[in-house]
């Protein structure tokens, strides 16, 4: 018996069909479902989304080399790009194209050094800071802009918009999580019995 030879389910997947195989498993099937029903689901997933995020369950989304922030002389703090949860390797690039990984310290660690002001060609530590939209920090500071911090990330799953035909912001390999885990939400508030 012959097989398929193909590997793409999942990858033409739209939100609109997340939606209807997660409220099928809640025993509400296509024609019931209304406008409220998808604004729940829509509210439902960026909340099982987000505590994905929260959980640091994400490693489905990580961007390598995510992006080059020119390192500005004397600075200590930098923004990385948006949607950014967490920092897995960070290193200076010099002019030259060479690359040195710098070491991550814990907050306390940040918070002991007495000098944050030291300047040196290029930074050899940083914090991350992950309040609000995130931030980080160097030390020593670059005593020049010849060099560039990178770095590879964790980021934040897209939001699903009011657009029910876009792709979700997952691999292939997640759908039945997010499909179920979507039912499992739905369900308290559809399917309560």
């Amino acid at each position: 018996m012959a097989t398929s030879s193909t590997y793409t389910f999942g990858t033409s997947i739209e939100v609109m069909d997340v939606f209807t195989e997660s409220f099928e498993m809640c025993g509400i099937f296509g024609d019931a479902l209304e406008a409220v029903h998808l604004a729940s689901a829509r509210m439902s997933l960026n909340l099982l989304f987000q505590g994905w995020g929260n959980a640091g369950a994400l490693l489905f989304q990580v961007d390598n080399d995510a992006a080059a922030i020119t390192l500005t002389a004397s600075t200590e703090e930098f923004t990385p790009a948006t949607g950014t949860l967490a920092l897995l390797e960070v290193y200076v690039r010099d002019a030259d194209g060479n690359d040195v990984t710098i070491s991550p310290i814990s907050r306390s660690q940040w918070n002991a050094i007495s000098d944050k002001d030291q300047t040196a060609d290029a930074p050899t530590q940083y914090w991350y800071e992950r309040a609000g939209t995130g931030s980080i920090h160097v030390w020593p500071l670059a005593d020049n802009a010849t060099h560039t911090l990178r770095y590879s990330r964790i980021r934040q799953i897209q939001d699903v918009s009011t657009t029910y035909n876009q792709n979700p912001d997952v691999t292939a390999r997640w759908l039945r999580a997010v499909t179920t885990g979507l039912a499992r939400d739905l369900s308290v508030k559809w399917s309560p019995d």
